[in-house]
């Protein structure tokens, strides 16, 4: 009974997590300006702040487009500890990916606009980390990697509220879980947990969704 309870509230904390985030399903023509680290990125730019991710689905797209030989351009924006954004402008045509990587904004940077050209790219996904990989990329490799491992947090934990006047509870701090029956009737659970591999997979949606973001 307990791990039916803990898939449906898994799926649940998806619905939660997944709504605030939108996609683009248009390929872009134009790389957007410096938005900034504070503002919405535009629809085909993704923001990595300090192992945060924005708009993570239009990376996902982008390597589904160049997979399937479909011209495409997309942004991803990398902020340092400083704020400074290093622009990583990828490309796809011509069943090539060129990476254009814009250090010019780094104040403790190389100052330099660097090309490379490479064959592809691909994603691959553990229960830890999310890995985008470029192939056959002289002397560049890893795009973008991003762990999603609560073992690596001194103390990761939360307490969730949802439904109709909240009374849907999801308490990790003190194992405590509270369903709504929606009858006017609550049932609550004790001594709850999630499986460490539901821990890393709510992690993992709270990091694609910026959690920490204003």
């Amino acid at each position: 009974m307990i791990n039916k309870i803990s898939s449906i509230i898994l799926i649940a904390l998806m619905a939660v997590f997944i709504s605030g985030c939108g996609l683009d399903n248009g390929t872009a023509s134009d790389l957007p300006a410096n938005s900034g680290q504070n503002k919405k990125p535009a629809s085909n730019e993704v923001k990595e702040i300090y192992g945060m991710m924005e708009n993570i689905e239009r990376l996902n797209l982008f390597v589904e487009n160049a997979q399937t030989g479909k011209d495409d351009k997309v942004r991803l924006t990398r902020y340092t500890i400083e704020g400074d954004p290093i622009f990583h402008d990828l490309a796809y045509h011509d069943s090539k990916l060129t990476i254009k990587i814009d250090n010019t904004e780094d104040k403790f940077g190389q100052g330099e606009v660097t090309t490379y050209v490479c064959k592809g790219i691909q994603k691959q996904e553990s229960e830890t980390e999310t890995k985008y990989i470029l192939e056959e990329c002289p002397d560049l490799t890893d795009l973008l990697t991003i762990s999603h491992d609560v073992d690596k947090e001194d103390y990761f934990a939360f307490e969730l509220k949802y439904g109709v006047s909240k009374k849907n509870v999801i308490n990790t701090v003190e194992q405590k879980l509270i369903k709504d029956l929606q009858n006017g009737e609550t049932v609550a659970v004790s001594d709850f947990q999630f499986s460490k591999k539901e821990m890393n997979a709510i992690y993992k949606l709270m990091i694609f969704s910026n959690y920490l973001g204003e």
